[in-house]
């Protein structure tokens, strides 16, 4: 039988700490790149609120807006419930509603993805999912949503369709 040799532990115990180290350095890799990633979908959509709050705050941008949809609308190539909606609309209503409906699913969509990769509470993204379960509820965001939704990423389609699907089987 071989005898204990102390050399032989220090190395394996070194071994072992180097191995350790490299697992710490590589989480921590990982989670800065979490974070980072989350700050730049954060930037983005802090951009893009920043974008459709610039053109409700301009008269034509809504107007047009609004003229387009009602154009699509009457050529038959939006879905019934925004046909429905924008009848007897004003251009500006249409596209007041329009770039109101963006910034909340753009605002939403960051909690939503925020949540996910774990940067914020239960029960602050609770509050939001209940927020994003109301307005859903409403033909007009829903609407909006039949047309628009699929600029959303998916993840963030499919809660949509969830709630969608427990607010038509709640109203059943």
């Amino acid at each position: 039988m071989k005898r204990f040799n102390w050399r032989d532990l220090t190395e394996i115990v070194g071994i072992i700490a180097i191995v350790g180290s490299l697992i710490f350095v590589g989480l921590q890799l990982n989670q800065s790149q979490e974070i980072a990633i989350a700050s730049q979908y954060q930037e983005r959509a802090s951009t893009a609120v920043e974008f459709y709050g610039s053109q409700m705050e301009n008269e034509r941008a809504i107007a047009e807006k609004g003229a387009q949809i009602a154009a699509a609308a009457r050529a038959g190539i939006t879905s019934p419930e925004l046909r429905d909606f924008v009848k007897d609309r004003s251009a500006e209503s249409i596209g007041m509603w329009f770039y109101e409906n963006r910034v909340f699913f753009v605002m939403l969509d960051n909690f939503h993805y925020q949540y996910s990769a774990g940067f914020m509470e239960d029960e602050s993204w609770d509050a939001f999912r209940q927020q994003l379960q109301d307005e859903l509820s409403r033909e007009s965001t829903a609407a909006y949503y039949q047309d628009y939704g699929f600029k959303l990423r998916t993840s963030f389609e499919e809660l949509c369709e969830q709630i969608l699907k427990e607010t038509v089987a709640e109203s059943d």
